[in-house]
């Protein structure tokens, strides 16, 4: 069971009532966050709420609706692609790929559970124009230890940094990139980000 899977079981089981929207946009009500708007099986639907906590990933749309002008300040940003794979071989150590043409960044492949692999390719802000997607797929092809395994989940990352919460609403886990792109080490950050 993964680790979101954990959180949301144990937030149900102590009375949370969960259901799956496709936030789109939040609601606004004098310039603060009064809930969501978003796809609810098909439907447009609109939730309130005193508090909205956005936690929807790297690529979160209440993220990108919000912060608008701080993402047009954010020169010096650091992303990454990476993904995790199931049936990789053994290994109980972290590689690192290096290639010159994308230094200081890098490729990763970390173990995480006895056949998972945490799996990226990321650079900084001075290789932003290179085409991640296809040196994540160069780097995945060539990588020997991967060779029988399977893709199970893709993310991306930045390591960009702004207001963790603002008028009626929290961000956090990647929403509020509490992730490291070039590791995709961030749970322990996530979770302080909580207290």
């Amino acid at each position: 069971m993964e680790f979101d899977e954990i959180l949301r079981s144990h937030a149900v089981d102590a009375g949370a009532e969960f259901f799956e929207v496709l936030v789109k946009e939040p609601l606004l009500k004098n310039k603060s966050v009064v809930g969501v708007r978003g796809k609810h099986d098909g439907n447009i639907t609109e939730i309130n709420s005193e508090v909205v906590i956005a936690a929807d990933g790297a690529f979160s749309a209440l993220t990108r609706y919000l912060l608008k002008e701080e993402r047009k300040r954010r020169a010096n940003v650091g992303v990454a692609v990476r993904a995790y794979f199931s049936g990789v071989e053994s290994f109980d150590f972290v590689e690192f790929h290096y290639e010159q043409k994308l230094l200081p960044g890098y490729g990763w492949i970390f173990p995480i559970g006895d056949d998972m692999a945490n799996v990226g390719v990321g650079v900084m802000p001075a290789h932003r124009k290179i085409n991640l997607n296809a040196y994540f797929k160069r780097f995945i092809t060539g990588a020997t230890r991967l060779k029988d395994a399977k893709q199970a989940r893709r993310e991306a990352g930045s390591s960009r940094r702004a207001a963790a919460a603002t008028n009626g609403i929290l961000f956090i886990g990647d929403a509020a990139s509490f992730v490291n792109p070039l590791t995709g080490e961030g749970s322990a950050r996530k979770r302080e980000a909580c207290y």
